[in-house]
């Protein structure tokens, strides 16, 4: 018993980096909540709400944007790190950023052209503003993950997470009360703009790694190449099925009904916290590990992983079971009423969690065929279900959809892992026959 306990314990220094990041993580969502207040307070709920369609935008495209590219760099970088391969780990960034430079100016033309022609309340300028934030967006994703891959965690979290959202506050305190700005949309896109480059800017200098000139070879490239189609298919697919609900709900139930189901799925994400926290841990030692064939070592990190952030999500889930009403009561009546769709989401959380890092194993050890069938599956799952039971039962119809999709993802990745890696990432206790 004593040895079993021992398992779970975590060096001084891993302890501190993953504080520090739950730390940075908590201050985030605070600053969010301040920065929207302050916003509001200050432009208004008109402008507020262009600056949020705005941002939706921007994110949207930037994401799919770096979709592919993200995992790719999750993927070969612990490996050329492992190897001591600087010339291919340069030669991998290089490459990278160009083709991202080349797909962001596609992708903005694209952009450009929808907001110009499109029916909305952008001036000329506020579209500009919003084109000139996407590269920016993209590239800021991208310095992020290659300094997670690098194990810099808490620099590749600080700049966006905290950084970002103050360069958001600070000038909209000053502008306005003091230099009497006018605070129209305008104002607000611009120093939407500032926060972005500013948080660029930051995330550059943390990464002192320098890039040389260096190139791989045809066949190295074309690797990539091969692996970024599969891993773009998995983030466009796990992309669709994040809006696909509200979507879907929009057409099928009322505009109420879309807000209580839309702050019951953000609080009930607060259970899969936990995960969030350790994946960004994990991330840069599946690829390097599995590389390496050091199956047992990888299963063990996983498997520890998943037992400590599922005592942590039980933590999540039991404050929402006891106080689940009170905390959306905070909202307005209305929203309290989405306690049990909070329930229904919750528990999806819950086995997400219990499943550990299945979809991250499968995109990082070559296995991005079985993650995108197990995508699609419960992609389809989750639009059928959404179909057919929100008209019936609203929120809780879609709810309940959501959850069941959830599951059935997270169920197929598990037992793709067991069956193709002969690993399992669990908290179940399923055997694997080692091969």
């Amino acid at each position: 018993m004593i040895e079993k306990l021992k398992s779970y314990t975590v060096s001084k220094e891993k302890a501190k980096s993953i504080i520090g990041i739950a730390l940075i993580q908590a201050f985030s969502i605070i600053l969010v909540f301040l920065s929207s207040k302050i916003l509001i307070d200050n432009f208004g709920n008109n402008n507020f709400g262009l600056y949020n369609y705005a941002n939706a935008i921007i994110t949207l495209v930037g994401i799919l944007i770096v979709a592919g590219f993200t995992s790719l760099l999750l993927k070969q970088i612990p490996i050329y790190v492992a190897a001591k391969n600087n010339n291919l780990l340069s030669a991998l960034l290089n490459w990278c950023n160009r083709h991202v430079l080349v797909y962001t100016l596609a992708s903005t033309l694209v952009c450009f052209s929808f907001l110009l022609f499109s029916k909305n309340d952008f001036s000329i300028v506020d579209i500009f503003l919003i084109i000139i934030c996407i590269p920016i967006h993209a590239f800021i994703q991208l310095k992020q993950t290659s300094l997670n891959a690098l194990k810099q965690h808490k620099k590749s979290q600080i700049a966006e997470k905290v950084i970002k959202p103050l360069l958001l506050i600070i000038p909209t305190l000053i502008l306005i009360p003091f230099l009497h700005l006018p605070n129209n949309t305008t104002l607000l896109l611009s120093i939407n703009l500032l926060a972005f480059a500013g948080t660029l800017v930051l995330v550059h200098l943390f990464k002192r790694n320098k890039i040389s000139n260096a190139t791989a070879p045809k066949e190295e490239e074309q690797k990539w190449q091969s692996s970024l189609k599969k891993l773009s298919v998995v983030g466009l697919l796990s992309i669709i099925a994040s809006k696909i609900d509200i979507l879907l709900q929009s057409n099928l139930s009322t505009n109420e009904s879309v807000a209580i189901y839309s702050i019951a799925l953000r609080i009930s994400e607060f259970v899969s916290f936990p995960l969030l926290i350790a994946t960004i841990f994990i991330l840069p030692n599946i690829s390097s590990l599995y590389e390496q064939q050091k199956k047992i070592e990888l299963e063990k990190l996983l498997k520890q992983s998943s037992k400590l952030t599922t005592i942590g999500a039980l933590v999540f889930i039991s404050i929402l079971i006891l106080a689940g009403k009170s905390i959306l009561l905070f909202f307005n009546e209305t929203i309290s009423t989405g306690y049990t769709p909070l329930l229904v989401m919750s528990l999806g959380q819950l086995i997400n969690v219990c499943c550990g890092s299945v979809g991250y194993l499968l995109l990082l050890t070559g296995k991005e065929s079985l993650a995108i069938k197990a995508a699609i599956i419960s992609l389809l799952i989750q639009v059928a279900t959404i179909i057919i039971l929100t008209p019936i039962y609203n929120e809780l119809g879609t709810a309940i959809a959501t959850s069941t999709s959830t599951i059935c993802w997270n169920m197929l990745m598990l037992y793709y892992c067991i069956k193709h890696l002969k690993i399992n990432p669990s908290i179940f206790p399923i055997h694997v026959k080692k091969a």
